[in-house]
């Protein structure tokens, strides 16, 4: 078994509330049968720049997946995390495959 983690804001940049993405997300990947669920956490991540401080509020999305699946859905959860960083107007989005963490940009 293997752990995947994937970081989703709650809200954008704005202040826009983002979670009906978090719906749909849930709605898309209910439907792939190798994921057969996950773990939903709340969390607090601050990021700086320079002397000011920004918190975000995000969900944390845990996947425990069978060792001969996570190819597969390690790569569905990666092209979702590209499209949420889209939609999301994210500069990126945390995933993470046991601890080892990538930052998923929307331009890829």
């Amino acid at each position: 078994m293997q752990v995947i983690k994937l970081y989703l804001p709650m809200k954008d940049n704005d202040g826009n509330d983002l979670m009906y993405l978090h719906s749909l997300f849930i709605g898309d990947i209910a439907d792939e049968d190798r994921i057969t669920g996950f773990t939903r956490f709340q969390a607090e991540g601050f990021w700086f720049d320079g002397s000011t401080s920004y918190k975000d509020d995000v969900k944390i999305y845990e996947f425990h997946v069978a060792n001969k699946d996570i190819g597969y859905v390690h790569g569905r959860l990666r092209r979702h995390a590209v499209t949420l960083c889209r939609q999301m107007k994210q500069e990126c989005i945390y995933l993470q495959l046991n601890n080892e963490t990538e930052l998923v940009k929307g331009d890829k």
